[in-house]
């Protein structure tokens, strides 16, 4: 199977979807300082679109200014970078505040359970 992105970031427009989710994974580390996904993030908190963020995930919403002042969750080894940037951290499988759910992630059983906890927001 192969994967052919036909949107580059910066065209999506969040008035076209539901909702938006940042997968996690080690390489997600490389968006944590991407200017392009943090604007799309602000794009879909703007339309008040349902975001979820699971494992490393979070942290781009911590870096997009989107958890300041409000719970969130996410892989434990980044906690220290959410409260950096203004999260407050919450000790959980998930974590809901708004429009936004973080996730911990990194289990089968910790990610259905973050996938329920999403699709009932939808």
């Amino acid at each position: 199977m192969e994967i052919a992105p036909d949107y580059k970031l910066r065209d999506v427009n969040a008035d076209n979807y539901c909702s938006l989710f940042l997968t996690g994974g080690s390489s997600t580390k490389s968006l944590f300082d991407n200017a392009e996904v943090h604007n799309l993030c602000i794009s879909f908190d703007r339309a008040d679109k349902i975001i979820g963020a699971v494992e490393f995930a979070p942290v781009i919403l911590a870096k997009a200014s989107l958890l300041k002042g409000i719970k969130a969750t996410s892989w434990p080894t980044e906690s220290e970078t959410l409260k950096a940037n203004g999260a407050l951290f919450a000790k959980g499988i998930t974590c809901e505040s708004g429009n936004i759910i973080t996730g911990m992630g990194g289990s089968d059983e910790n990610c259905t359970a973050f996938t329920i906890s999403t699709s009932m927001n939808l």
